[in-house]
């Protein structure tokens, strides 16, 4: 009888801890309502195009190369004018100096008919630009072409211009030795919006620089062969934020320094684009968002031929991530990188990403200066040779952090020291987690409390020399407190399954096994309760803790 009320004690005990448990670690979700980006974004593409309909006419005026310079190639500029017309090329035209042609206006149709507006026709300088968008211009459409060998391809007029609802589609830009597309790039003001750029082919040049508060980049592809041609598109606001940016279903081929470069905006999102090549000198990084609200960046691959040292995925003081199905290749610092500092981060999710680094670090998140992350959850997730990194400064704090159903090998879990200090931690969740050959590491000298290791699974390869990250297996460090590890397996490590290296009060481990480790629990200080299952299989190879108590 005493046997039964016993285990119904212990029934109920365990119960009401399963309850508390469960309320601390249920996912912080704050991803799903980022995907309104992608509808008010796509909504906005719509109101770009919609504004265009009926301006596809037949070719109205044709445009010769006598109309760009009398009597021959020169440097004369053809002005297109007036409202709802459409212009042609009716062959080839080179030019010496630029722009070509000059578009003011509205509702103005350029058809570059499949011919090359060349920049260099006898060789030469490049001229400055080929056609030139004027202060006012709306409702422009530049399309179905070649603009080659020019150092701007379509640029505006300088600082401060207004241009409204310009869409760019099906134009290849070659061997330039600036941006091809360039608008307000030194004002203090931008006032560009709604830029539709679409199935442009940028070969051997920048592909674009642009200040605005609105652009949708879709279909295009980049191949910037050469460390001559750096760079990809940086897209930014300047005074005033910019407000939805696109970029859908494109392709980047050995480009050297950055493919994609969004900052001062809100609503960026990136989807379905593919990063691929051989780098043929520095990099920089592929996908970087600087100080932009509201950060999605799904279903794109990243692959690299050669080592970068460099985040492939880097999002600077943001609020409102989600990364989901992304994926990196070859070998890298980090396939993403979220950081804080000065500005707090609030809001993060990864979902879905593999990472197959040759370097440590896969998903790292960090805390600079005093700056606090908080509300960040990895689910789904598996890094191949690398760790999952939560780093910080002393002063900077991680709240409400949950890793679910994620798996790290050479690298596994780990609370990381930023040029010897560690951040505050609170509030931390491990459940289903996979450490191969390598471990779960809170050891930090900083504030940790509130951890929660369940269900996890860790796994060594029992070779402190080429892999010291899995000396211990589950490590509480010395200054945690109310910790638990529960139903955790630890297997193979060389020195510890299970530490408790915490003085202080409150660490809790219940059911969980450990099997051929050098010791399978093993700790120092105060264990005041410690929930320790004690049966043979639990402690085989090793003993249990001489200081453990049951309640």
């Amino acid at each position: 009888m005493k046997q039964s009320r016993l285990l119904l004690v212990l029934f109920f005990f365990i119960g009401s801890l399963s309850l508390s448990l469960s309320a601390t670690v249920e996912p912080i979700t704050v991803g799903e309502s980022l995907w309104k980006i992608v509808s008010r974004i796509g909504v906005t593409s719509d109101i770009i195009e919609s504004k265009l309909c009926g301006l596809e006419q037949p070719c109205g005026v044709p445009i010769h190369q006598d109309d760009i310079a009398p009597g021959g190639i020169g440097g004369g500029t053809y002005e297109i004018t007036g409202t709802s017309k459409t212009y042609c090329l009716a062959s080839g035209i080179g030019f010496t100096t630029g722009p070509a042609i000059a578009i003011s206006g509205s509702a103005i149709v350029l058809d570059l008919n499949g011919f090359v507006l060349d920049g260099q026709p006898f060789g030469g300088p490049q001229p400055s630009c080929a056609i030139l968008l004027k202060a006012g211009a709306s409702n422009i459409v530049i399309k179905n072409g070649t603009i080659s060998r020019t150092v701007l391809g379509i640029c505006d007029e300088g600082d401060n211009v207004q241009l409204r609802n310009i869409v760019i589609d099906d134009v290849r830009f070659s061997q330039g030795t600036g941006a091809a597309i360039a608008f307000d790039a030194n004002s203090v003001v931008p006032d560009v919006s709604d830029i539709l750029i679409r199935n442009c082919l940028f070969d051997r040049t920048i592909a674009a620089n642009i200040q605005c508060t609105s652009a949708i980049i879709r279909g295009c592809k980049l191949n910037g062969v050469g460390a001559s041609f750096p760079s990809g598109f940086a897209i930014s606001g300047l005074g005033t934020l910019a407000d939805s940016i696109l970029f859908e279903d494109c392709f980047f081929d050995d480009t050297n320094n950055f493919s994609i470069s969004i900052a001062n905006a809100k609503n960026g999102l990136i989807r379905r684009c593919v990063r691929s090549g051989t780098l043929t000198g520095p990099v920089s990084f592929e996908f970087l968002f600087n100080a932009v609200d509201n950060v999605v960046v799904a279903d794109s691959v990243i692959t690299m031929d050669t080592a970068v040292l460099t985040p492939l995925i880097q999002i600077i003081n943001p609020e409102n991530v989600y990364v989901a199905r992304c994926s990196g290749l070859g070998q890298f610092t980090a396939l993403l990188l979220v950081e804080s500092g000065p500005r707090d981060v609030c809001g993060v999710e990864v979902d879905g990403c593999f990472a197959q680094a040759g370097n440590f670090r896969a998903f790292e998140f960090r805390a600079t200066g005093t700056s606090a992350f908080e509300n960040l959850v990895v689910r789904n997730c598996f890094a191949a040779q690398g760790s999952f990194s939560l780093r910080g400064d002393v002063g900077a704090r991680f709240t409400n952090v949950v890793f679910d159903h994620c798996s790290a090998s050479r690298g596994g879990f780990l609370l990381e020291a930023n040029l010897g200090n560690f951040p505050a931690i609170e509030h931390v969740v491990f459940r289903d987690c996979v450490a191969l050959e390598s471990n779960f590491l809170f050891n930090s000298p900083g504030v940790v409390r509130d951890i929660i290791f369940e269900g996890c699974l860790a796994i060594s390869d029992n070779d402190a020399t080429t892999n010291p990250f899995t000396l211990n297996g589950f490590e509480l460090g010395s200054t945690t407190t109310l910790g638990k590890v529960i139903d955790c397996y630890a297997l193979g490590f060389t020195f510890t399954g299970f530490v408790n290296n915490a003085p202080m009060s409150a660490n809790y481990f219940f059911g969980n096994t450990g099997v051929g480790n050098g010791v399978n629990y093993g700790g120092t200080g105060s264990l005041d309760p410690v929930l320790l299952n004690t049966g043979a299989a639990e402690i085989a190879g090793g003993t249990p803790w001489t200081n453990a108590s049951m309640p």
